[in-house]
């Protein structure tokens, strides 16, 4: 599992970013803030001002005008300053900000217009708050002190998503370290009760219905193969004996007799050779040992023998280029089955040029100049009950030593060209 991709990975992340978030979201929330309470309150004095002038007006038309360093009042649109702007004297009562730029001096004023009693003229009382600001002085210490807040929250997000996965996933590592160890053979009663009714639980629950019944289809099938090839034993061995019998007796050499009599033998031997390894596959763990070893030569040579009346009246040369050294680690039973459905599929569709059969990197090959298969159906060869046009049989023997490759742990690889001729090879995982 890549950590990227991990649950806990995820976990921190999100409470990673969930602080990043949460720090932006509050410096914005305070910035924004401060500002607010400070548009407020530089209001909040001049309408008292103004409430000041107004009750001073109603009594003295001649009141004195509000006039300082910074606030300065004004009766009339017309006995504003030249330099705010026409719109302002147009302006209808409410509070306005404004920046006005002079001689390449930038000024911010806060303006608030009120009716005057008994006077149709608006009050104008303008708040020079360029040097009053306490905000734009402590703008950048408090970002500052914002981002390492942001930081910290950042930080602790991290190390609680730390903190906190390990118990999140806690249950999900032990169910995956309970599944691992459990085999076909071995699944514990009712495992998923050791789990709360959670969403882990009925993952839990979940996979324990489908071992279940991945349990029960493993002993079906191995029951069947067992017992099947135990049943089909008892013929076999009936004919081979009856096989053997009358191959001993003397009119039995005859041509007449020989060729049915070798016909049965080779059946026989290739029957033996299924069941031995239907046993073989029946077993779980298919391992491959030095105890059982087999010696590649004399199965292909064996097998060449076996299927050689598949090139009777066939001008076809047949090549066996491996070495005698060469031993595999595997029952002759399913060697010899991988070899015969090779070799009997390029016996059965050449009938002029060559077979041959070689060793290549930790593995042989069987190459013909036969009918080749057909593109479409080169991907699909290995699967049940596909065979080509011209093909024979019920498709299952490709199927058959593809599947015995992949218990073995080995590679069959296929490249054919139509009319040209195919080339099957098998790779071994390791060989003596």
């Amino acid at each position: 599992m890549q950590v990227q991709h991990s649950l806990r990975f995820r976990i921190i992340v999100a409470f990673g970013v969930f602080g990043v978030v949460l720090g932006a979201v509050y410096g914005a929330i305070v910035i924004g803030g401060l500002h607010l309470v400070e548009d407020n309150t530089f209001f909040h004095r001049m309408y008292l001002e103004a409430g000041l002038f107004q009750k001073q007006y109603a009594n003295n038309a001649d009141a004195q005008l509000p006039h300082t360093r910074y606030l300065k009042g004004y009766v009339g649109a017309n006995n504003l300053p030249a330099i705010l702007p026409d719109e302002l004297r147009r302006a209808l009562p409410g509070e306005y900000t404004l920046e006005v730029e002079y001689k390449t001096v930038e000024t911010e004023y806060y303006i608030l217009v009120s009716t005057l009693p008994h006077s149709s003229l608006y009050f104008y009382l303008i708040y020079d708050v360029t040097d009053l600001e306490p905000l734009e002085y402590i703008d950048p210490m408090l970002i500052t002190i914002l981002l390492v807040a942001m930081f910290l929250v950042t930080a602790l997000g991290i190390w609680l998503g730390i903190m906190t996965s390990k118990s999140i996933i806690a249950p999900l590592v032990r169910l995956a370290q309970q599944t691992e160890e459990i085999s076909p053979e071995n699944i514990p009663k009712n495992f998923s009760a050791n789990y709360y009714h959670d969403e882990v639980g009925t993952v839990a629950l979940t996979l324990e219905k489908l071992l279940l019944r991945t349990q029960a289809f493993i002993e079906r099938e191995q029951h069947f193969t067992r017992n099947a090839s135990h049943e089909l034993r008892t013929p076999v061995t009936i004919i081979k004996g009856a096989s053997e019998l009358l191959d001993s007796l003397p009119q039995a050499h005859t041509p007449e007799l020989q060729r049915p009599l070798q016909r049965i033998s080779r059946a026989v031997f290739s029957m033996e050779n299924i069941i031995e390894t239907f046993l073989h596959l029946a077993r779980e763990d298919l391992s491959l040992s030095h105890d059982s070893q087999c010696c590649l030569y004399d199965v292909l040579k064996h097998s060449i023998a076996q299927h050689q009346h598949l090139l009777e009246h066939k001008s076809v040369e047949v090549e066996l280029d491996i070495t005698p050294d060469l031993k595999l680690p595997v029952p002759s039973a399913l060697v010899s089955i991988l070899c015969a459905n090779l070799i009997s599929n390029a016996f059965n569709y050449t009938d002029t040029g060559k077979i041959h059969i070689y060793a290549q990197d930790n593995g042989f090959c069987v190459e013909d100049t036969g009918i080749g298969i057909e593109p479409d159906l080169l991907n699909e060869i290995t699967q049940a009950f596909i065979r080509g046009k011209k093909g024979q049989g019920y498709g299952l023997g490709l199927n058959i030593t593809h599947n015995i490759c992949l218990r073995l742990g080995w590679i069959l690889n296929i490249n054919s060209v139509v009319e040209q001729g195919t080339c099957a090879c098998i790779y071994f995982k390791q060989a003596v």
